[in-house]
C-alpha cells in the first residue's frame, strides 16, 4: 500500500504553514490582533533615507535576501540600509559594503543552537528587546520583511514604529504591516516574491532576475585556500550535509558518486559545517584517493572561496547552493520534494535540480514521509549524466554499472 501523501499546496487559507497546529496558531494570532486598530496606509516615501530589510529562517534565507541590496542601492543611491535577522547570519552580513546596521532577532522557533526550549525563548526575548531599541534609535523610514512564513517580523516592525512596513500576510499578523501582500502560489523563484515587495516601494523596479550579492572575498583568503588544494584550478566540491537530515542523500550513494568521479580523473573536495558532517564525510571517503575533506576546517570566507574556485558544486538543499549562485559556479542540487524546488533552487542559469518526479511532490510536510523516495530515488548515474550535460562533457564515458 502506498502511504505517500498526495500533491498539496503550501497555503492553508492565506497562510504558509505546514501543519494543522501551525495553522491554528497563526490564525489565533490574527484573531487576537484584531484588537489592534488597522494602521493607516501612509504614502510611499519617494526617496527613503533608511531602509530596514528583515528575514527569518537560516543562513540560506539570509544569503538569498542579499539579492535585493544592489536593486535598492541602484534605485536609491544615497539610501542607508540595515538588516534584522538571526545572529547566526552575522557571517553572511558582516563587512557587507551595502549594510550599515545589523540587528539580531533570535526567534526560538528557528534557533538551531540545540539548547532547550526555555533557553531559546529566553534568548529570543532578550534579543528582540535589544533589537527593537536599536531599530527605533536608527529611525528607519521603510521596512521590507522578505520572510513569508511564521515567524515573520510584522509584530517587530509594528512595535518599532517604522512608518512604512511592507510584507506578506502569509506568515500571520499581516494587519500590522502598512502594506500587506497576499502570497500567491506559483512556480516563481523566491527572489521574484522579493521583487514584488520592492515594487510596492517603487513600481519602477524592472529587473526580473536576482541572485545573492555578498561581500567581497579578500585576495589573501583566496590565495590561502588555493595553497590547500591539490588541483586549485580543476576540482569539484561535494557537500553532503543539510540543516535537515530528511533532505540528505544516502552515504552509500555519495560513496558511489565519489568513486565514479575519481575513476574519471576528478579531484574532489568535500565540505561540511560541523562534527557530525565531518564524521559522515570521513565514512564516505574512507580509503579513497583523490579526495580532500575540508569539513569543519574552513571559516566562512574560505568556504566561499572554495565554492567560487570550483569547476562545479554537487550538494543537497543547503546554503552552499546559494553561495554557488552568488559566485556563478555551476551547481547541481539533489533536492527532496518537501518544498517546491522552483522556489528554493539556487538562482541563475548555472544551477540544476535533481529530484524524483512523484505525484506527491512537493508535499510541504516538515517531517517528510517514511519513504522519502523523492530524494532517495535519485540514482548515481543520473547525477553523473546531469553533471556531464552541465559541464558540456556529454560525450565522455560514464561509469554506469551498479550506479543506481
Amino acid at each position: 500500500m502506498d502511504n505517500r501523501p498526495t500533491r498539496a499546496s503550501p497555503l492553508r487559507s492565506k497562510y504558509l504553514v505546514r501543519n494543522g497546529p501551525g495553522f491554528f496558531t497563526v490564525r489565533a494570532m490574527d484573531v487576537i490582533a484584531r484588537i489592534v486598530p488597522s494602521p493607516n496606509r501612509p504614502p510611499i516615501v519617494e526617496a527613503p533615507r533608511k531602509i530596514l530589510i528583515t528575514t527569518g529562517g537560516h543562513l540560506g534565507d539570509t544569503v538569498v535576501a542579499t539579492s535585493v541590496l544592489p536593486v535598492l542601492k541602484q534605485r536609491f543611491p544615497d539610501v542607508r540600509i540595515g538588516m534584522a535577522t538571526g545572529s547566526w547570519s552575522d557571517i553572511v552580513l558582516k563587512s557587507h559594503p551595502a549594510i550599515e546596521w545589523i540587528h539580531h532577532v533570535d526567534h526560538w522557533k528557528v534557533n538551531r543552537s540545540g539548547s532547550s526550549l526555555p533557553s531559546r525563548i529566553k534568548a529570543y526575548r532578550r534579543s528582540v528587546g535589544k533589537a527593537i531599541s536599536e531599530v527605533s534609535a536608527v529611525g528607519y523610514d521603510v521596512a521590507i520583511d522578505l520572510y513569508p512564513f511564521f515567524p515573520n517580523f510584522s509584530w517587530f516592525l509594528w512595535k518599532s514604529r517604522i512608518p512604512v512596513r511592507v510584507g506578506y500576510e502569509s506568515g500571520g499578523l499581516g494587519r500590522l504591516y502598512t502594506h500587506a501582500l497576499s502570497w500567491v502560489d506559483s512556480d516563481r523563484h523566491t527572489t521574484a516574491y522579493h521583487l514584488d515587495l520592492l515594487r510596492v516601494l517603487d513600481g519602477l523596479v524592472q529587473t526580473d532576475a536576482l541572485r545573492p550579492h555578498l561581500a567581497p572575498i579578500a585576495p589573501t583568503t583566496r590565495e590561502h585556500v588555493r595553497r590547500q588544494l591539490a588541483s586549485p584550478d580543476d576540482y569539484l566540491v561535494l557537500h553532503p550535509g543539510s540543516g535537515s537530515a530528511l533532505k540528505e542523500w544516502e552515504e552509500i550513494k555519495w560513496r558511489a558518486l565519489a568513486e565514479g568521479l575519481i575513476e574519471r580523473g576528478a579531484q574532489l573536495v568535500f565540505t561540511g559545517a560541523n562534527a557530525a558532517e565531518t564524521d559522515r564525510i570521513g565514512r564516505i571517503t574512507e580509503g579513497l584517493s583523490g579526495c580532500l575533506n575540508l569539513s569543519g576546517r574552513l571559516h566562512w570566507d574560505e568556504f566561499r572561496a572554495v565554492v567560487e574556485g570550483a569547476k562545479a558544486v554537487i550538494c543537497v538543499d543547503s546554503v552552499i547552493g546559494h553561495l554557488a549562485s552568488a559566485a556563478g559556479t555551476p551547481c547541481l542540487v539533489l533536492m527532496a520534494g518537501m518544498s517546491n524546488s522552483n522556489h528554493w533552487r539556487p538562482a541563475g542559469r548555472n544551477s540544476r535540480v535533481l529530484s524524483q518526479p512523484l505525484p506527491c511532490s512537493p508535499c510541504y510536510l516538515s517531517r517528510g514521509c517514511e519513504s522519502m523516495e523523492c530524494i532517495r530515488g535519485i540514482g548515481v548515474g543520473q547525477v553523473l549524466e546531469t553533471l556531464d550535460m552541465m559541464l558540456g562533457n556529454a560525450a565522455s564515458s560514464l561509469p554506469r554499472a551498479g550506479q543506481s
